[in-house]
């Protein structure tokens, strides 16, 4: 059996400096605690915003993604899966190799084949 997690970018985001970044830490424990598991970012760029339009306390949270993304290596058989309808606006950092590396477009349902 496979844990799966879904992680809502909005429901997330906390006002109070520090908070966002520790419920993302138990995320990932508890991902590794629940192996084989994935986790699923929906509206990643919330999460994952360019860090040059934030302020240095916003960014935060970006800086705690990335550094337990680069974890994941540690956490055996987890995998972390983001979704976003705006790349654009995800920091780079977050689409290299070894994070998001590997995207998969999915068309808009109306667009022909």
């Amino acid at each position: 059996m496979i844990h799966f997690e879904y992680v809502g970018g909005p429901e997330l985001l906390s006002k109070w400096i520090g908070d966002t970044e520790a419920a993302l830490r138990k995320i990932f424990e508890r991902a590794r605690k629940k192996q084989p598991a994935i986790l699923f970012f929906d509206e990643v760029e919330l999460l994952g915003a360019r860090r040059e339009r934030l302020t240095a306390a916003e960014s935060g949270h970006v800086q705690q993604l990335l550094a337990l993304m680069d974890g994941v290596d540690d956490l055996g058989h987890v995998v972390v899966i983001g979704a976003t309808n705006r790349v654009e606006d995800v920091d780079p950092a977050l689409l290299r190799e070894g994070r998001f590396g590997a995207p998969v477009i999915v068309p808009d349902p109306g667009e022909a084949d």
